[in-house]
């Protein structure tokens, strides 16, 4: 106290200046705000005829205190003395009529101008005894707090005291307590050190700064080798016959891996790549991107994964910031454009050349500094930044994550991440480094959530790290042999958190890609009711996470500041960015050792009570959309380059993960189009920074400060501006519905029921959110694939119809996917099952070239009587396709199982005199694969090809019935069927399907003089004894076509492969 009053006389400030600096100072740092505005009572006795009147006087003011530019505390002295005597001159002024003059948004949760209080008590009051009574104080209990916090002081006689009353429903006893003594630690540095900048005043006592020291630090954990490929020998000596990686039927083990990967890294040495050295990596194949990736290792380089979907500029981009001059591409068409820019090893082209190689280890010098590899992320000022990664931080989290997620020799790991990502990296390394199988699947199966489960299931995966957007769509009931699923990209909501705990074991996981991807896990157990948000959990073994202000000092347990990351993970910097790399690594004030670095996040966190890190957002502009880590200013450097763009910004709309939108707001002259726009962007954009909406605006709105305002911009709203659709109003009840909640989907207005989906800004996350909500609301099921077919309110909307009056098709055989164009159309007949949907992607692929129809399988409605043969089938074809088109040429197709259908219909169209035009066959022969099954149960459990195990005995036990309802059971628990689905629908797929395959094997096709055009994929895998026309050859005196496609049977069908397929159909047409 006596300190505390010599520097009041001694800087001629009250004790109630200093204290309330004081107080100030410690809401500054716990709030990392510099404008603190705190309420005080005032006597207002300031006349002296009112020095010996009883009553009560008292108002409020409010001081308002500015912390701005760091001042020293004698500087802040000044400001507080300054406010507060400018306070006192209007002391009179009832603090009502300052409300009533301000009129201030007004919130029944909280007290208007300000939510703290501060009062100092300096006269003591002591029982007075008057003429003809006595004055005594009477403590008083305040049961509710008046407002959020209130610090109280007195000064008695033995010095200073006070206390802190609280809003119990905002503060909990702990916080205060920390509140308390980081008051009193302040009160102790200012009294010592008046003249330090406010910044360098410690809140946190010497206790209380060695323990959030300790919690800052992951275990410290020595490693035996720090080098990932010496590691991955190791397994491969241990483990050489285990399956280390699977990719659709490849098997490929641990032995015949490390055999490839060395005689590429023995061809690169020879093509004089050196340590330390970027190598580019880009396949569609997976197995040659794991292989390309570790032979890069193996010979001392980095490798550069290269997305082949990236536009053109981008791939140009990374090319020439990177420095790369070998690129290890394999089975990427556009490779003869990238010659240009950098030297391409097509492995293709060249395995005869690399199979030469030694299959021996490397006898390389590598050393843990060594450069591992090099990451692509989004950059602020529009160019992306690549950082580059070490072996020690990658062999040290490899550790840490087969520890933390129990990833044993045992254990199938899925790949789900791009390789562009750092996630992929991740789940690669801590599969091959522990003995486990990586299983790799195509990518755009990982946009479905249908396949994606399936995949899940049929490939017995164990431990798989998916993001939460995925997470919060995806059905989580029965995922197969999943032990662990690990929760990363994005903050994980408690309501996903809750579905997977009751049944898999869950990790939130978090990290940015400059630490080395990961740096902190937590396993989610329970959740508490009260529970903010899903912690993230502590630092991993040699990892070091300190949560600072913005002056890189410590931060108390519940206080916000930035993740600050340290230790062995931490990466070189940014590829030719030393400004950026100071600016973002600066030095490790809380190490010995010298030369040691912090990363600065970006992040915002605390620490809770129990130790553990709760993530609460970003302090930039940079986003996480679908998983993907976006800087907003990158987008808006794109379009500041479109000519005709005068002013951009860029924000995320969308409440939930699933929901979040790319929005962009532009200033632009007329003769700029939202197409054009469009374009332009997705010459340098990659798909996922897309923005999903442009809106145009005539300025862009601005704060006080000069600085776009883009809360502003959210509350701008967005109406359907396509043009070129016209708008067309929902016309019935379920149109209507549709359109409310497309509209919240979307988070747009006047929503038409022919505006498409995707075109709307739409994307496959919010698709799989959209039918969700349809099904929640509406309890219809409809399909993904069918949506994507038709992705407007009017086609679904028919669906639901249809649905709701107990149908599951249209009767109408003929599909029409598109028909505006000139020409003659092409027909392509149904595969098995009947359906047509899964022609969706070639017909979009061929929109703009002809008409394109799909012929539906009759009875798939339930109304009326399947065909059973092939030629009643081809028959009641050929007739409605001759009435749909009076005159050939006729072009017709199908794939699967529909090929000898459409060879059927071609040969009665011949027959009826009608000239044929190209007839295709997709990827099959005329014989059927399938053996006949010895009985009903035998078919009803081969439906499902192995996704569902079924007792033969146990369904031979029931009748017919009871099989289908015991299958149709545990169909839709599987999810393999939609729950919508009725025993007498799921009876009529059975008996068509069964129709369809008995019609197949007894169907003799007869010759014709036609030629056949036979597009097989390239990825097919038949037996030995299959000829390369798959048989058509004997059906046609020789008279076959054939042409390649990329892809396997089902892939061919689906982008990006669907493109290929798609150039080669119209190149056979319009010969």
């Amino acid at each position: 106290t006596q300190k505390l009053k010599t520097l009041t006389r001694q800087t001629e400030v009250t004790p109630y200046m200093l204290l309330l600096s004081v107080f100030s100072l410690l809401l500054s740092k716990y709030s990392n705000q510099e404008d603190i505005v705190i309420g005080t009572p005032i006597a207002n006795r300031n006349r002296k005829e009112l020095e010996k009147i009883i009553g009560y006087f008292a108002n409020t003011v409010v001081i308002r205190t500015g912390l701005e530019d760091n001042p020293t505390f004698t500087e802040l002295l000044s400001r507080v003395k300054e406010s507060s005597l400018r306070a006192y001159s209007h002391q009179e002024l009832p603090f009502e009529k300052l409300v009533e003059e301000l009129q201030p948004e007004r919130d029944l949760s909280y007290t208007p101008i300000f939510q703290v209080m501060f009062v100092l008590q300096n006269n003591q009051i002591k029982g007075e005894k008057l003429t003809s009574f006595e004055i005594t104080p009477i403590e008083t209990e305040h049961k509710t707090a008046q407002f959020d916090l209130t610090l109280n002081m007195e000064e008695g006689e033995k010095g200073f005291n006070g206390w802190f009353e609280y809003n119990t429903d905002l503060f909990e006893a702990g916080t205060i307590e920390r509140m308390i003594s980081g008051f009193t630690s302040l009160l102790e540095e200012v009294v010592t050190k008046p003249g330090e900048k406010t910044s360098k005043l410690k809140m946190l006592d010497a206790n209380e700064e060695a323990k959030i020291k300790e919690i800052s630090k992951g275990k410290n954990v020595k490693l035996d080798n720090l080098i990932v490929t010496k590691e991955f020998e190791r397994i491969v000596n241990k483990n050489p016959k285990s399956i280390a990686i699977e990719y659709k039927e490849e098997r490929l083990s641990y032995d015949e891996l490390n055999k490839r990967a060395n005689q590429i890294a023995n061809y690169l040495r020879n093509q004089g790549v050196e340590r330390d050295e970027i190598v580019g990596v880009m396949s569609k194949h997976g197995i040659d991107m794991i292989t390309g990736m570790l032979g890069v290792m193996k010979v001392g380089g980095g490798y550069l994964p290269i997305d082949w979907s990236y536009p053109g500029e981008r791939k140009r981009y990374m090319i020439e910031d990177s420095g790369v001059k070998i690129i290890l591409a394999s089975r990427i068409e556009e490779v003869d454009k990238l010659n240009k820019f950098v030297k391409v090893i097509d492995i293709e082209k060249r395995q005869e050349e690399i199979e030469k190689e030694s299959i021996e280890d490397l006898s390389i010098a590598i050393d843990s500094e060594n450069l591992a590899y090099m990451i692509y992320t989004s950059g602020s000022t529009g160019r992306p930044k690549g950082v580059m990664l070490s072996h020690k931080g990658l062999r040290n989290l490899t550790n840490s994550q087969i520890k933390d997620f129990r990833v044993t020799a045992g254990s199938k790991v899925l790949q789900f991440a791009s390789y562009s990502f750092d996630a992929s990296v991740s789940e690669i390394f801590m599969a091959l480094l522990s003995g486990a199988s990586l299983v790799l699947i195509d990518s755009e199966d990982k946009q479905s959530t249908e396949i994606l489960k399936k995949e899940i299931i049929e490939r017995e995966i164990t431990v798989a790290t998916i993001p939460p957007s995925m997470l919060s769509v995806m059905g989580l009931e029965d995922l197969g042999n999943i032990e662990t699923i690990i929760s990363a990209g994005e903050r994980l909501p408690k309501e996903v958190a809750k579905k997977i705990i009751s049944k898999y074991r869950l990790l939130n996981a978090y990290g940015p890609t400059e630490s080395t991807i990961g740096v902190t896990s937590y396993e989610v157990k329970e959740i508490e009711g009260d529970e903010q948000s899903i912690p993230i959990g502590s630092a991993i073994d040699n990892v070091e996470i300190y949560i600072l202000d913005k002056h890189q000092n410590l931060v108390p347990e519940g206080v916000i500041g930035e993740i600050c990351i340290g230790g062995i993970g931490l990466s070189r910097g940014y590829k030719g960015r030393t400004d950026l790399t100071a600016e973002k690594f600066i030095p490790n004030p809380y190490s010995n050792k010298e030369g040691e670095r912090l990363y600065r996040s970006g992040d915002l966190g605390r620490y809770r009570k129990d130790g553990m890190i709760e993530y609460i957002g970003r302090i930039d502009e940079q986003v996480k959309v679908r998983g993907y880590r976006i800087e907003l200013g990158e987008i808006e450097e794109k379009l500041k380059e479109i000519s005709g763009i005068k002013e951009s910004a860029v924000i995320v709309r969308g409440e939930g993960i699933s929901s979040k939108i790319i929005a962009a707001y532009v200033v632009k002259e007329e003769s700029v189009s939202e197409e054009t726009i469009k374009e332009e962007l997705n010459k340098s954009l990659p798909e996922y920074m897309l923005p999903g909406i442009i809106k145009t605006i005539e300025k862009l709105p601005i704060t006080k400060s000069g600085k776009v305002d883009k809360k502003e911009l959210e509350n701008i709203e967005i109406v359907r501006e396509d043009k070129k659709v016209e708008y067309i109003a929902p016309s019935n009840e379920v149109e209507k519905r549709l359109v409310k909640i497309w509209e919240e989907i979307l988070g747009i207005k006047n929503v038409g029921i022919k505006d498409n989906f995707f075109q709307l800004g739409g994307h496959s996350i919010m698709a799989i959110n959209l039918l969700s909500k349809i099904y929640n609301d509406l309890n219809i099921d409809i399909p993904m694939v069918n949506f994507f077919t038709n992705p407007n309110i009017e086609s679904i909307g028919k669906e639901i119809i249809i649905k709701e009056k107990g149908n599951t098709a249209d009767t109408n055989i003929i599909f029409n996917f598109h028909d505006d164009e000139e020409g003659n159309p092409i027909f392509f007949i149904h595969p098995s099952g009947g359906s047509v949907h899964w022609y969706h992607q070639l017909a979009t692929e061929l929109k703009g070239y002809c008409p394109f129809y799909g012929i539906q399988a009759v009875g798939v409605d339930g109304k009326a009587e399947p065909h059973h043969t092939i030629e009643e089938m081809a028959s009641y074809y050929t007739s409605a396709i001759i009435a749909k088109q009076e005159n050939g040429p006729y072009n017709i197709a199908s794939w699967s199982m529909g090929v000898v259908v459409a060879y059927e219909v071609a040969r009665q169209l011949f027959l009826r005199g009608k000239e044929l035009g190209a007839i295709i066959i997709l990827d099959q022969g005329p014989v059927l694969p399938l053996p006949k099954q010895e009985d009903d149960a035998e078919f009803l459990a081969g439906m499902f090809m192995g996704r569902i195990k079924f007792s033969l005995d146990k369904l031979r036990q029931m009748d017919y019935d009871s099989q289908l309802k015991y299958v149709l059971r545990k169909a839709k628990k599987a999810k393999q069927f939609p729950k919508h689905i009725r025993f007498n629908q799921f009876k009529n797929y059975v008996k068509i399907l069964k129709i369809q395959q008995d019609a197949w094997r007894i169907y003799n096709p007869k010759q014709i003089s036609n030629k056949l055009i036979l597009i097989k994929s390239k990825e097919r895998h038949d037996r030995v004894d299959i000829t390369e026309d798959l048989g058509w050859g004997k059906l046609t005196n020789g008279n076959v076509e054939i042409f390649e496609t990329p892809g396997d049977h089902n892939t061919m069908l689906h982008q990006p492969r669907v493109k290929e397929l798609a150039k080669i159909i119209k190149n056979i047409i319009k010969k």
